[in-house]
C-alpha cells in the first residue's frame, strides 16, 4: 500500500453535514477534518482522518456523533498531525499478525498525535457498543450497539 508522506490530500468529511446547533461545539471546525488515508485490519475498514487544529471534548464528541450519524458502520482513528511516523503506524496496522511483529510501531508519535477514535468495543452484552475513546482509551462518548446475530 503506497500513502502519501508528504501532501494530505483533504477530503471534506462532514462538509454536507449541517452546521452544529449545540453552542458549546458552534465554532468547531469540522470542515478542517481531513481524510488522511483508509487501511484494512482483522476484515475492518480504519479511516485515518487529521485534525490540523485543536478540538475540544465538546467539538470532538459532536464530530464523532455525526461521523457516525453518517457512516454507521465506520471506524475512525484521529491525529492531529501527519508525516512519516504516520505512513509506519498505518503500515504497521494495516499489516497482518506475523509482519507486525517486524514492522516499527512509532509508540512516542502515536501517544503525542492520536486525538481518538471511534470503534465498536465488548461489554457484557452480547453486541458491541459504539464508542469515542482518547487517546488513553477512556470513553468519551458511547453510541448504538453493532447490530449483531444473538
Amino acid at each position: 500500500m503506497k500513502l502519501p508522506t508528504r501532501a494530505l490530500a483533504v477530503v471534506i468529511v462532514l462538509a454536507v453535514l449541517p452546521a452544529a446547533a449545540n453552542p458549546q461545539t458552534s465554532g468547531c471546525a469540522f470542515s478542517s477534518i481531513g481524510e488522511y488515508t483508509r487501511y484494512e485490519s482483522a476484515g475492518d475498514t480504519w479511516v485515518v482522518l487529521v485534525a490540523p487544529e485543536k478540538l475540544t471534548r465538546a467539538c470532538l464528541i459532536d464530530f464523532a456523533s455525526r461521523f457516525h450519524q453518517e457512516y454507521p458502520e465506520q471506524q475512525f482513528e484521529l491525529f492531529d498531525a501527519t508525516g512519516p511516523e504516520l505512513v509506519k503506524y498505518v503500515r504497521w496496522a494495516s499489516a497482518g499478525v506475523r509482519e507486525s511483529d517486524l514492522l516499527p510501531y512509532p509508540e512516542k508519535w502515536i501517544r503525542k498525535h492520536q486525538i481518538a477514535s471511534l470503534q465498536p468495543m465488548s461489554d457484557k452484552l452480547p453486541c458491541a457498543l459504539w464508542q469515542l475513546f482518547d487517546r488513553d482509551y477512556n470513553s468519551l462518548a458511547q453510541f448504538d450497539r453493532v447490530k449483531c446475530m444473538q
